[in-house]
């Protein structure tokens, strides 16, 4: 299952322009990472600062907008509902195995109450994409069940 989320990551980054630097912290994970790759690959020089998350001289401003749009065009595809806990136990320790970035988030239903947990492959790349769908349609740990446990 294939879910786009771009537009609700978008609103929770927060952007600092502090004098002759701009920078962008998410509180994602990996979300950093993948811009701070994404600014590489375009030729944007920038620093990963504990406190203020991708940073760029101001100047690149606009070439760290860019970057933004162009992660959060691939970083947030890649999603499926877990079933349980036991399912979310596997889905982890198979991406964990596999050494996969990974998250897994609360959701919401519309009438706001709690959802089922999301599990998250995140992807640094459209090509990631496509690969990280392939391992979450075959390769995931569907179905685990978790035996009850026996009262003494």
């Amino acid at each position: 299952m294939r879910l786009g989320l771009g537009p609700i990551c978008i609103l929770s980054a927060c952007v600092v322009a502090c004098g002759s630097e701009r920078c962008v912290q998410q509180e994602l994970k990996y979300y950093d990472e993948a811009l701070s790759q994404q600014l590489a690959k375009n030729g944007t020089p920038n620093a990963m600062k504990a406190d203020k998350g991708v940073c760029v001289s101001a100047r690149y401003a606009s070439q760290l907008d860019l970057a933004i749009r162009q992660v959060d065009s691939y970083f947030h595809e890649v999603a499926d509902l877990l079933k349980d806990s036991c399912e979310e136990r596997a889905f982890s320790e198979w991406a964990t195995k596999e050494g996969l970035r990974f998250d897994v988030r609360d959701t919401l239903r519309s009438d706001g109450s709690p959802g089922r947990r999301m599990f998250l492959l995140r992807s640094f790349s459209t090509n990631e994409v496509s690969v990280n769908t392939r391992r979450l349609t075959n390769d995931a740990p569907r179905g685990a069940f978790c035996p009850k446990e026996k009262s003494k």
